[in-house]
C-alpha cells in the first residue's frame, strides 16, 4: 500500500497517470514550454500582460482540474494494488508448479514477475496484459463504442472531463455484475477474452465469479420466497401502505423475532 500511495500522490501532483500515453506527457510539456518561450520573447508591457494572463489561465485550469487529478490518483492507487496482487498470484502459481514448498523459488519468481510488470521508479505498469487487468479491476476498461462516443462528446464540453468517469464507470460496473451469472456472462467481452486466454488463473477467476454470483442469487431467491429478505418499497400505494402498517422495512433481512436488519 505504501508503493500504491506514492504512485497516487505523484499522479495527483503532476496530473499525469502512471500508465499514461507519451502523447499526453508531450502535450503537457509542450504547453509549458510555449508559455515559457512567450514570456522570454515578450518585449512590450502589453505583451507581458498578455503572457501573464495566459499563465494565470493555465494555472486556473490546473486548479479546476484537481477533482480529475484526484480521481486519476485513486485509480492509480487501486491499479497498483491490483497489479501487485496479480504478480504475487502468478508467481505463486509458477513456483508451486516448479518447486512446491520452496519459498526461495517463490521469491525469485515474484521478483522476476515484478521486474517485468512495474517500473519501480514511476509506478508505470509495463505489461499490456496487466494494464488491461488493472483497468478491468477499476472499471476503467473500454466500455464499448456507444459509451466511448458519448464520453468523447462530454470531454469537449467545459468541465466535461470531470463527468466522464461517472459515465464509463457505471457502464463497466453493470457489465461486471453480468459477469457473475452463467448466462449473462456470455455477453461480456472480458469473460470471452478470459476464456480464450489459456490462462488457468484468469479462467478460474471468472468461473469463480459465476459460482459466487449463482450461489448469491439462488440464496436470495430462496430467502425472498420464504419472506426472509425484502427489496425496494412497493410501487403500488396500497401495498406500500400495507408494508408500513405491518412494519415491513425495505432492503432488509428478516431475523428471528421479526426484526429487520438493513443490507444497504
Amino acid at each position: 500500500s505504501g508503493e500504491a500511495m506514492r504512485v497516487a500522490v505523484r499522479t495527483i501532483r503532476t496530473g499525469i497517470p502512471a500508465s499514461t500515453t507519451p502523447k499526453r506527457i508531450i502535450e503537457k510539456t509542450d504547453t509549458l514550454a510555449k508559455l515559457e518561450t512567450l514570456e522570454t520573447l515578450a518585449e512590450t508591457p502589453s505583451e507581458e500582460r498578455a503572457v501573464a494572463y495566459l499563465k494565470w489561465h493555465y494555472r486556473m485550469a490546473e486548479a479546476l482540474d484537481f477533482p480529475n487529478k484526484l480521481l486519476m490518483g485513486m485509480d492509480d492507487y487501486m491499479k497498483t494494488i491490483l497489479v501487485r496482487q496479480r504478480v504475487a498470484e502468478l508467481a505463486t502459481y509458477q513456483a508451486m508448479k516448479e518447486a512446491p514448498g520452496n519459498p526461495e523459488k517463490y521469491m525469485a519468481k515474484y521478483l522476476d514477475q515484478y521486474k517485468n510488470a512495474i517500473d519501480p521508479q514511476t509506478g508505470t505498469i509495463k505489461s499490456a496484459a496487466l494494464r488491461e487487468y488493472a483497468e478491468i479491476g477499476t472499471f476503467q476498461s473500454d466500455p464499448g463504442a456507444m459509451i466511448n462516443h458519448l464520453s468523447a462528446s462530454l470531454e469537449r464540453m467545459p468541465f466535461g472531463r470531470i463527468a466522464v468517469p461517472f459515465l464509463r464507470t457505471p457502464a463497466n460496473i453493470i457489465m461486471y455484475q453480468f459477469e457473475h451469472l452463467p448466462f449473462t456472462s456470455q455477453f461480456s467481452k472480458n469473460y470471452q477474452k478470459a476464456m480464450k486466454s489459456g490462462d488457468p488463473l484468469l479462467v478460474a477467476e471468472y468461473e469463480g465469479r459465476q459460482a459466487v454470483g449463482l450461489a448469491a442469487v439462488t440464496a436470495a431467491g430462496s430467502m425472498a420466497s420464504a419472506g426472509l429478505i425484502t427489496g425496494n418499497w412497493p410501487i403500488e400505494p396500497e401495498e406500500r401502505k400495507r408494508w408500513k402498517e405491518l412494519g415491513i422495512r425495505p432492503r432488509s433481512l428478516v431475523v428471528p423475532s421479526n426484526r429487520y436488519i438493513s443490507y444497504q
